[in-house]
C-alpha cells in the first residue's frame, strides 16, 4: 500500500507523488514515484474471506532517482525534467497502440 502521496500539477496534468528510499550497505539511495491516476479498488479484508475494503490502486507513470523535495534542482530544472518524464510516459503508451510515427 502506498503511504503519503502528495500532488503536483505538470504541463496541466495533475502528478500525484510519494518520496522513497533504498537502504544499501554503503549508501542510502532516494527516489521519487510519480503516479497518474489514484484509483481504488475493492479487496477481501483477509485474502480468502471477510468483509470487502476499499483500498488505493495506483497507476504508476514513472521515478526519478532524486528526492524531488530536497533543494538539489532549482524549479525550471524540476521542471523540464517531470516534463521530458511525461513526454515519454505518454510515448510508450502511443507506440503500446502502434503510433510510431
Amino acid at each position: 500500500m502506498v503511504h503519503n502521496i502528495k500532488s503536483l500539477v505538470v504541463s496541466n496534468t495533475t502528478l500525484y507523488y510519494r518520496l522513497g528510499y533504498h537502504d544499501l550497505h554503503y549508501d542510502t539511495v532516494h527516489y521519487t514515484q510519480f503516479y497518474l491516476e489514484l484509483k481504488t479498488k475493492f479487496v477481501k479484508k483477509y485474502w480468502l474471506w471477510g468483509e470487502l475494503v476499499e483500498v488505493p490502486d495506483y497507476q504508476e507513470a514513472f521515478r526519478v532517482n532524486f528526492d524531488i523535495e530536497q533543494p538539489t534542482h532549482t524549479k525550471n530544472e524540476l521542471r523540464e525534467i517531470l516534463e521530458r518524464k511525461l513526454e515519454l510516459y505518454y510515448r510508450e503508451d502511443q507506440i503500446k497502440r502502434g503510433e510510431l510515427i
